[in-house]
Parts: C-alpha cells; sequence; structure tokens
C-alpha cells in the first residue's frame, strides 16, 4: 500500500533526526584525524555514510588512497541498482535528473518507492532535510566532539542504536512503539555486555522490528 502524503513526511523528518546523529557520529570519528572543516566539506561533497566511515576507518589505520578509492567503490555499487530501479519513475530533465541522483540513497530511495506522490518530488525533498542532517550533524560532531572524550564516547555509543530507529519507520501504532524502544534498550545493553559482536546485534535487532512491525 502506498503511503500518504503526511506519513512520507513524518518519516522524512523522523529519519532526518536519525541521519543527524550518524553525522554526529562521524563528525566524532573523523574530526580529530581530518581536521573539522575537512569533515564537514567531505559530507557535503561525497554525502555517502557508508563510503565516508570506511574512508575514515582505513585512514586511520594507514591505508592508501587505492584502497579508498575501492572501498567507496563497493560500497555504493548498490546505487546503480537503486537508480536503475528509481529510472522510470524519473521523467524530468537533466538539472532534475543531476538532483535526484546526488541526494537520492537508500532512505530517500524507500521512501519514493513507498510514496503515491512524483518519486522527483520525494527523493529531492526528503532528500534535502537528509543532507541538512548529515552535514548538520557532522558539523556538531566534528566541533563538539573533538574537545570531549565524554561526548564521543556517547555518540559512538549511540551509533547501533540507530539502525533500530530506522527501522522504526516500518511499525505503526502502540505496540510498535513499545517494540522499537525494548529493542533499542536492549541493543544499547548487548553492545555494552558483548563488544566483540556490537556490529551484529543491531542489524539483527533492527530486522526483527521491522518483521514484527509487518505483521497485520
Amino acid at each position: 500500500m502506498r503511503w500518504a502524503e503526511r506519513d512520507i513526511v513524518l518519516a522524512a523528518f523522523s529519519t532526518g533526526l536519525a541521519i543527524a546523529v550518524y553525522g554526529v557520529v562521524f563528525g566524532v570519528v573523523a574530526g580529530p584525524g581530518w581536521g573539522s572543516w575537512r569533515a564537514i566539506l567531505a559530507s557535503a561533497l561525497i554525502y555517502s555514510g557508508s563510503a565516508q566511515f570506511a574512508a575514515a576507518q582505513l585512514l586511520a589505520q594507514g591505508g592508501g588512497a587505492g584502497a579508498v578509492i575501492s572501498a567507496a567503490a563497493i560500497l555504493n555499487a548498490r546505487n546503480v541498482v537503486l537508480g536503475a530501479v528509481l529510472r522510470s519513475r524519473v521523467r524530468d530533465g537533466p538539472v532534475r535528473r543531476s538532483g535526484v541522483a546526488f541526494l537520492m540513497d537508500d532512505e530517500s530511495f524507500g521512501l519514493a518507492m513507498a510514496s503515491a506522490r512524483s518519486a522527483v518530488k520525494v527523493v529531492l525533498g526528503a532528500g534535502a532535510i537528509f543532507f541538512v542532517a548529515w552535514v548538520g550533524g557532522t558539523a556538531i560532531g566534528a566541533f563538539a566532539g573533538s574537545g570531549s572524550v565524554l561526548f564521543a564516547d556517547a555518540a559512538t555509543a549511540m551509533f547501533p542504536v540507530l539502525f533500530v530507529g530506522l527501522a522504526a519507520i516500518s511499525v505503526e501504532g502502540r505496540a510498535g512503539l513499545v517494540r522499537t524502544v525494548a529493542a533499542g534498550t536492549g541493543t544499547l545493553g548487548l553492545v555494552y555486555a558483548f563488544p566483540s559482536v556490537r556490529d551484529f546485534v543491531p542489524v539483527a535487532a533492527a530486522v526483527a522490528v521491522s518483521l514484527l512491525g509487518g505483521r497485520r
């Protein structure tokens, strides 16, 4: 079933809040090594969270330009498929297509496919919200996190919980809210109790929330 306009707007802003926190985490991670302004510029020009996190980690470990470029190409290869799927719904001129290409990410693509409205309008509208959230979050993390160990630790700890927050878009009603809060709280506890599996716990929790939320 296609989402109504109100649902799309609410989903865009709620997702934007989660993306802003991701931006804060990236600013905290990249700011000290890259410099605050370079981290912010990277978010504005590259605008790819997965590629930027990979680049920050590779550079911190001494990786070269080739490794960074290869990782970015692999991580962003999915956009070719997403663009091909969305192409049939984009009939505008080259300027708007360029805007769609830049602002399309996993979240804006998902909203565009779920909406009954024009895919171009959804991607441009939601994508603009996500772009501001990502760059703004990066700025907060780069400047505030660089001088505060406590802030940096808190931001990094919140990273896995955000997977659950993004999955919460698929749930509705009070029961969905309860499941989401429980999943987020449980995820936070598990990643602290078992740090060796902290990369897998949030994904599993997010999938569980989505599957439970999909039952009617």
